[in-house]
């Protein structure tokens, strides 16, 4: 089944250039030009637009009439001595406001806080420019290791036995589309949402036609889709002996274009883009008659700026009206918390990985409430290190970044709203984030710095929908954790691995639990045991491993008369010294697991002749 999606095409890898030449590195954070300088202004309720309703699915904006406009520029004015122009209404009853007449970045800032000051002003925020999170370079080599490959791949092939997916719609909130033969039946209508002219680089503004136009040509280099790599990955038309595979056969896209391939995107332009995707009234814009479930943001903050309150109302508003929202790290080496949309509560984040399965070198990260998942990212544009998807000519073309690690998630909730379409935003975090596959023993990403694994389709597909061959009920030591040290908690393990449990316990105490016939059952150093019971009539034979284990255990005949019986079994694995099988010292003693790292606890089943494997997944926290 694998083979069916290798890619036979190869392709050179387009790119997009800032100011004529391109940023050598993974983040562009070249500094925004000085001169006129967009900004976000939400007045004070009573002055123009009232309270300001987090899930506004429509009604009215209260524009200012002409007079209160002038009034409060000419506020605006005296209280900064610099120009103020009103540009247009936007979405959540705020406004796009210019200042002109700024000398340098200390002049701006200073100006920002004196429009802070004014008693006419809610919050004012600039309307700062976000870019695509996508690193250049050549590619080669066709195949789609991203999809397929044990180590860092998304487990798709096995997914797709359960569902290849059906009309979900997801909105890519980006450069915007291009037509190509494997996308054009998946295309809904969509919109233009940049509002500048020049920015659109299409000869107006705002409008319903959300192509992707052709940036500058770069000397030596060449042109850059964005979006329709990103779409691709989340969908594309699969299983047609052309082209490559999505992740979701079934999905459609929803292209909102808020990035130019000249210069980037305003927050304002995204920020109606993502309530516009959601389904919620933007003003002047036509309502979406496909509100998306699924919102794509393979984009990130040029430079670090915490998550403004604009974009976090508007991504509340869009998680409330039901659209589950994925954002890329982004691509600088640093804190996912530096870059919005990334920091912004209610953004599922996704880090990059490479082939690997290591931290891609480029990828932002964090802690479990900084990231929450990773996915594959590829680390160059060789098609060994590559992702590959669609590019802007009907052909394919292979880039990497975090922008090419979020569209996997995204295409992952389409096929779990394939499954089951009530399931919430945050039923979804929850699938995914849970059901994540542990990073292997050798990567370089641990929780700590890559989310809580590396999405698996096959394992949240599976947590949905589980398997009832065999059900085997499984008993942990120490769970949850303070404060309730020393309780046992009971998981029905369904399918073949478990999500990821935090496992708390001590080092410094035992639980010294009596084995079936009295054998070894004093002093023992038990710091971790399990009990299983399984809802099959006869278990043939059975072994038990820990990931500290060199080995399994196999299981005696005392362990398969009581399990046989229908009682608890007991068939705990020591961190160190004694083998509970044999009662005899581990040579060389094991060492002691360390804290704060992914663990696990196998058992293996044949019933039947047929071999079931059961693992409980934990992190164990000192």
């Amino acid at each position: 089944m694998r083979d069916t999606f290798f890619c036979s095409v190869m392709c050179w890898v387009l790119i997009l250039s800032l100011n004529q030449t391109y940023a050598q590195g993974l983040s562009l954070n070249q500094t925004t030009p000085l001169g006129p300088k967009q900004v976000i202004i939400k007045l004070s309720s009573g002055l123009s637009t009232g309270g300001f309703d987090s899930i506004d699915r429509g009604g009215t904006y209260s524009s200012l009439s002409a007079v209160e406009k002038v009034d409060f520029i000419n506020a605006a004015e005296n209280a900064t001595g610099r120009t103020v122009t009103h540009v247009r209404e936007m979405w959540g009853r705020a406004d796009v406001f210019v200042i002109d007449g700024l000398t340098d970045q200390q002049d701006f800032a200073d100006t920002m806080a004196l429009l802070t000051n004014m008693n006419q002003i809610r919050f004012v925020q600039e309307d700062s420019i976000a870019t695509t999170t996508v690193t250049p370079n050549d590619p080669q080599y066709p195949q789609q290791w991203h999809y397929y490959e044990p180590t860092a791949g998304m487990n798709l092939p096995d997914a797709w036995d359960i569902t290849t997916g059906s009309p979900v719609t997801v909105a890519v909130v980006d450069t915007g589309y291009r037509n190509h033969i494997d996308m054009n039946s998946k295309i809904l209508p969509g919109y233009d949402m940049i509002s500048s002219a020049f920015r659109a680089n299409d000869g107006d503004g705002r409008d319903s036609d959300p192509l992707d136009v052709a940036p500058r040509q770069i000397p030596g280099f060449g042109l850059l889709y964005h979006g329709i790599h990103v779409a691709g990955t989340v969908t594309t038309s699969t299983n047609n002996n052309r082209g490559v595979a999505g992740v979701s056969w079934g999905a459609r896209i929803l292209p909102v274009r808020v990035l130019s391939n000249v210069s980037g995107g305003t927050q304002s332009d995204i920020i109606d883009g993502i309530a516009w995707a959601a389904g919620l009234t933007v003003p002047g814009v036509p309502q979406n008659q496909n509100p998306a479930k699924v919102i794509n943001l393979s984009l990130a903050s040029i430079n670090p700026s915490p998550c403004a309150p604009m974009i976090q109302q508007v991504i509340n508003a869009a998680d409330a009206a039901g659209a589950f929202i994925v954002a890329g790290a982004g691509n600088n080496d640093e804190l996912a918390s530096r870059r919005w949309p990334a920091n912004c509560n209610k953004s599922f984040v996704v880090a990059g990985i490479s082939r690997g399965a290591d931290k891609a070198y480029y990828s932002n990260f964090g802690n479990l409430s900084e990231v929450d998942v990773a996915a594959p990212g590829g680390e160059d544009f060789t098609a060994a290190e590559g992702v590959l998807s669609l590019g802007g000519a009907n052909d394919y073309v292979y880039l990497f970044g975090t922008s090419m690690s979020t569209p996997h998630v995204s295409g992952l909730a389409a096929l779990l709203l394939s499954v089951d379409s009530q399931l919430t935003p945050q039923e979804l975090r929850n699938l995914i984030k849970n059901n994540s596959r542990p990073f292997p023993r050798a990567s370089t990403c641990d929780t700590t710095l890559c989310g809580s694994g590396i999405a698996d389709a096959k394992l949240a597909l599976e947590a949905l929908s589980p398997d009832p061959g065999l059900l085997v009920r499984m008993v942990a030591s120490y769970l949850p954790g303070p404060p309730e040290r020393n309780a046992r908690r009971e998981y029905v393990l369904n399918t073949e691995q478990s999500p990821i449990i935090n496992f708390y316990y001590d080092e410094a105490s035992g639980s010294f639990q009596e084995r079936p016939g009295g054998a070894c059952h004093t002093g023992q150093n038990n710091q971790t045991y399990f009990m299983i019971k399984i809802d099959s009539p006869q278990v043939e034979s059975c072994s038990f491993q820990a990931s500290w284990d060199n080995q399994p255990i196999q299981c005696n005949e005392n362990h398969l008369a009581t399990a046989n019986n229908g009682d608890w079994v007991i068939i705990n694995t020591d961190s160190y010294e004694t083998n509970p099988a044999t009662c005899e010292l581990f040579q060389p003693l094991r060492p002691l697991v360390p804290p704060d790292t992914h663990v696990w606890f196998e058992v293996n089943l044949e019933v039947d002749g047929e071999i079931y494997t059961r693992r409980m997944n934990f992190r164990k926290i000192p």
